[in-house]
């Protein structure tokens, strides 16, 4: 409940509670975040015409608990504004495939992410509710170590490279490397000077048979 919607009625999940639910929210989202936004300014101004929760969390959580959503995942991304991809781009590709796939399995997409090393890392579940036979969960999700604007596929490679490589600077040559590749590689020169300083970055160790071709 926020400057948003008028009455503490309106502030609430449309539709059935039955279906599963994901919230994705930033939390220095500059509307609705806990740090800074609207939101948190109008209420605070309660005494001067203000209005809003009086336990403002700037996300939907409790108000999926209370309504009993009966699957549900909140996620807060660290550090991300009104537009999450500007920091968690690819991060969001990875959520909304889980969520896509199977939707009622929503609230076990931490669990899945178990084998997966670098998600595992980036995650942190915050709270459970399982109240009306329903299982919700809070989760945080931590900045992310390249560039928003990095192909997903040289992401992936990057990943495999920093949980595989022993080198301590594996993680900085890669992002070095992803930077210098952020133009779309139409050209055949540039895709080969790009596949030379992903060698050297170390990424093909993890996969040695992937080649960055040229876009058609």
């Amino acid at each position: 409940y926020c400057y948003f919607t008028p009455t503490r009625e309106a502030a609430t999940y449309g539709g059935s509670p039955e279906v599963a639910t994901l919230n994705i929210i930033g939390d220095a989202d500059q509307y609705f975040g806990t740090i800074d936004s609207v939101a948190l300014k109008v209420t605070q101004e309660k005494g001067h015409g203000g209005w809003g929760s009086d336990n403002f969390t700037g996300n939907g959580f409790k108000e999926m608990k209370r309504r009993k959503v009966r699957r549900g995942l909140v996620c807060v991304l660290e550090g991300a504004k009104h537009d999450p991809s500007e920091t968690h781009d690819n991060f969001l590709r990875d959520l909304l495939r889980a969520f896509l796939a199977t939707p009622s399995d929503c609230h076990r997409i931490p669990e899945q992410w178990e084998q997966d090393p670098y998600l595992r890392s980036k995650v942190q579940v915050v709270d459970t509710d399982t109240e009306g036979h329903g299982f919700r969960v809070l989760m945080k999700v931590g900045h992310m170590d390249l560039p928003s604007e990095t192909p997903f596929k040289q992401e992936l490679l990057a990943r495999q490279a920093m949980w595989r490589k022993t080198r301590p600077a594996a993680l900085d040559s890669v992002a070095r490397a992803v930077q210098g590749d952020l133009k779309v590689l139409s050209d055949p020169m540039v895709a080969a000077r790009s596949e030379r300083r992903w060698h050297a970055a170390g990424a093909f160790a993890a996969w040695p048979d992937f080649r960055p071709a040229a876009s058609a």
